[in-house]
């Protein structure tokens, strides 16, 4: 028997030599198939991509965790602000700091949208102590008590977590 051409079958070989097979339309996110060409499920699914009924999986839009943090000085003053990676704006930010610097308090966050919101929300409340920019001369309690306050006023889940 004769091997069928599928419209829109594409593949590829991933770095264990193991080809992959997917549907894709000009202009479109390609779908990964795990069926073999010619088995009753393969010929369901690409009938129902070929009539659109097969689409490509929606990804959340919110995005993965961010933290809301507090870095600085023994003394301060501090910083507060968002990333995903603590650890590595820890470094950014003592590359050019001549004090060492290291993270007081980091706040876990479902995504970066309510980071940012927390975070706007919790510079707001501590603006009559800003030094400069993201910086406050405050208590790491103040801090984090705003930081609190913000996500609660807001209705964002957060946990504190030892880094």
């Amino acid at each position: 028997m004769a091997e069928r051409n599928y419209k829109y079958l594409t593949h590829d070989t991933d770095r264990h030599g193991n080809e992959r097979l997917y549907f894709r339309k000009r202009g479109q996110q390609r779908i990964r198939i795990r069926h073999e060409p010619g088995t009753p499920e393969f010929e369901a699914l690409h009938v129902m991509f070929v009539r659109g009924e097969l689409q490509p999986a929606k990804r959340p839009s919110l995005g993965r965790g961010a933290y809301v943090y507090c870095i600085g000085g023994r003394n301060g003053p501090f910083k507060v602000g968002i990333a995903r990676n603590v650890e590595r704006r820890l470094r950014n930010l003592q590359n050019g700091n001549p004090r060492k610097l290291e993270i007081h308090r980091a706040f876990s966050v479902a995504n970066m949208v309510f980071a940012r919101e927390i975070e706007a929300a919790s510079h707001e409340a501590m603006a009559a102590t800003r030094r400069a920019g993201e910086w406050f001369a405050t208590t790491l309690e103040n801090i984090e008590a705003s930081i609190r306050t913000a996500a609660d006023a807001l209705g964002h889940a957060i946990h504190g977590v030892r880094l």
